[in-house]
C-alpha cells in the first residue's frame, strides 16, 4: 500500500483558490439516470484507465484490493444505501476461483440489494 503524507490544502490567496475550484466542480452526471452503476476492479492497477474510462461521465470506481477491509465496505454500503434506485456493480477482474470469490465476498459482505454485472473478456 502506498503511504502519502496528508496536508490539507492552501493556495496562496483566494483568486488562486477560485481558479483552482473552477476546474473542480461539476454536476452529478448520474443523477437523472435510471440506475446507479459503480464500476469495481480487484486491482488498483485498472484504476487509471477506469478514470479514463468513465471519469467524466461521473460512474463511481471502486477498487476493492482482493477481499476488501469492512471499512471500505461499510463506506460502499453507506454510499449504495442511500440511492433510491436501482445499484448495479459491474466487476471487472481475474476470471480465476480468487477473482470470481472476491465478488462473491464483496456483495455478501456489502448487505445491501444489488445487482452484479461480472464482466468477461472473450478470446
Amino acid at each position: 500500500m502506498t503511504r502519502h503524507i496528508h496536508v490539507a490544502p492552501c493556495w496562496a490567496d483566494a483568486g488562486a483558490a477560485l481558479a483552482e475550484l473552477v476546474g473542480e466542480f461539476r454536476l452529478d452526471r448520474t443523477q437523472d439516470q435510471p440506475v446507479a452503476l459503480y464500476l469495481c476492479s480487484e486491482k488498483d492497477t485498472l484504476l487509471v484507465l477506469f478514470e479514463e474510462w468513465v471519469g467524466e461521465l461521473g460512474i463511481p470506481v471502486l477498487v476493492s484490493r482482493g477481499y476488501g477491509r469492512e471499512s471500505y465496505l461499510r463506506l460502499v454500503r453507506e454510499r449504495a444505501g442511500a440511492e433510491q434506485r436501482p445499484r448495479i456493480l459491474a466487476y471487472v477482474g481475474d476470471a480465476d476461483a480468487s477473482g470470481e470469490d472476491v465478488m462473491r465476498d464483496f456483495i455478501t459482505r456489502r448487505s445491501t440489494t444489488v445487482r452484479p454485472r461480472g464482466l468477461r473478456a472473450s478470446s
